[in-house]
């Protein structure tokens, strides 16, 4: 039997799940990359391991992050997190997790660490096949390897977007981007700028009001319903100007003075410096293009994408976007024709630009979407529809109430039974 051999690029959560799908392949050979010297991608918190960190191994987690969705809705299809911990858990929970989740199916044999994809690109014109070139760390050696399918699984939090703002240069205080943020102790008795009000904006803005004496929270979103502490202070605008005496402007009037620091919470780029132009994915507004289902390239359907959607459920999203890929890999079910798969992007495209939504938007999913998606992938496969009923709606649940109980929300603990799912008033672990 001639196997179909697989490359999948990274093993954080969303390769971890692609390698839990093809491991029980028998008619598929795979290898998945990984730069860095162990799983969990963006879970791996690398900033306080007491010596440097190479570029290759630093993630953007810091040191207090706790997640924003209860452990009752995070986990993979087919392994609940541990019962004894709260709800609402710690980045090395998560690490642990999916550690777990690698040893129980047992493809962590695999991964080959410290190798870093350098190129992609088609090769045979004759038949679809992908020549890729991998970089081993550990010696500095390069491999040309053939493979005849690509999941790319490398994340979207590494790649740092920077608004371009006059005066960076030259402002006496710390300028960093969330993704090198670690701890508040650091903005001890300083006033500090949050720029961007999304998740991380948010947090770093909470974790912040402990230590530092002041922190304006930047943003363009409507006045959030959030009751802040005293030393928070909510500034709609954008930054527009850095001046050399520590005062920035917000919207070329408002003047903020004696600014210490700056953190930009502007969010990260989808990037894929390895695909070579020949593959035919190109990013524009945030979006990245030719894509089928968020997943499959249009142009070569042995070229799928995982992880690119957001406001999600990641690891449920993840597995199901897996489980379809392997379907189709396989050979067990076969994806539409290109013509059918581009008029499916258009309409998808459009539909959300009718329903208001900005071009850096169209991987957005959020709640609404979520549930319909997931059902789509996993007809497409062939499969039941994982994301159930009391999942979706306890996703619903606390996305309602993150905002309102910004301060408290993570001191809820759910359990779900049956088609329900509850809070626990009385929780001890």
């Amino acid at each position: 039997m001639v196997q179909t051999r697989v490359a999948v690029i990274g093993a954080g959560a969303a390769g971890l799940a692609m390698c839990r799908y093809l491991v029980n392949e028998p008619q598929i050979h795979f290898v998945a990359f990984e730069k860095a010297c162990d799983i969990g991608g963006v879970w791996r918190y690398t900033k306080d391991s007491g010596h440097a960190v190479s570029e290759h191994n630093s993630t953007a987690m810091y040191k207090n992050l706790r997640t924003n969705l209860p452990k009752e809705v995070m986990a993979y299809p087919d392994l609940p997190f541990p019962q004894n911990l709260p709800s609402f858990i710690t980045n090395a929970d998560v690490q642990k997790y999916l550690e777990t989740y690698t040893e129980h199916f047992n493809f962590k044999k695999y991964i080959k660490f410290n190798h870093q994809v350098l190129s992609i690109k088609p090769g045979n014109k004759d038949k679809e096949v992908w020549d890729v070139v991998v970089k081993d760390l550990t010696n500095e050696t390069t491999h040309k390897i053939v493979f005849d399918a690509i999941v790319v699984c490398n994340g979207h939090y590494s790649v740092p977007r920077f608004p371009e703002i006059p005066g960076f240069d030259s402002f006496p205080g710390k300028v960093i981007h969330s993704v090198n943020y670690d701890k508040p102790e650091d903005y001890q008795d300083q006033d500090v700028v949050v720029l961007g009000a999304g998740s991380s904006g948010l947090d770093i803005a909470m974790e912040l009001s402990k230590f530092s004496k002041k922190v304006f929270l930047v943003h363009l979103r409507n006045k959030l319903p959030v009751k802040f502490p005293e030393n928070v202070q909510e500034v709609i605008g954008t930054l527009t100007t850095c001046f050399q005496d520590g005062s920035i402007e917000i919207n070329h009037e408002k003047l903020l003075q004696n600014v210490n620091a700056i953190i930009l919470c502007t969010g990260y780029n989808y990037s894929f410096p390895f695909l070579e132009p020949e593959c035919d994915i190109n990013v524009t507004n945030s979006c990245v293009t030719s894509l089928y289902k968020h997943t499959f390239s249009t142009k070569f359907p042995s070229l799928s994408f995982i992880g690119l959607c957001i406001r999600i459920l990641p690891f449920l999203t993840f597995a199901a976007q897996a489980q379809c890929i392997a379907a189709v890999l396989s050979g067990r079910i076969m994806l539409p024709n290109k013509e059918e798969m581009v008029q499916d992007e258009a309409f998808d495209y459009q539909e959300r630009l009718k329903q208001g939504l900005s071009k850096n938007m169209m991987h957005l999913l959020g709640v609404e979407r979520h549930m319909q998606y997931c059902t789509t992938m996993a007809e497409m496969a062939g499969v039941p529809c994982t994301l159930s009923l009391p999942i979706q709606s306890l996703f619903s649940y606390v996305s309602k109430i993150r905002l309102p109980k910004l301060a408290s929300y993570r001191k809820c603990n759910f359990t779900i039974s049956g088609d329900e799912w509850h809070e626990v008033k009385n929780y001890t672990s």
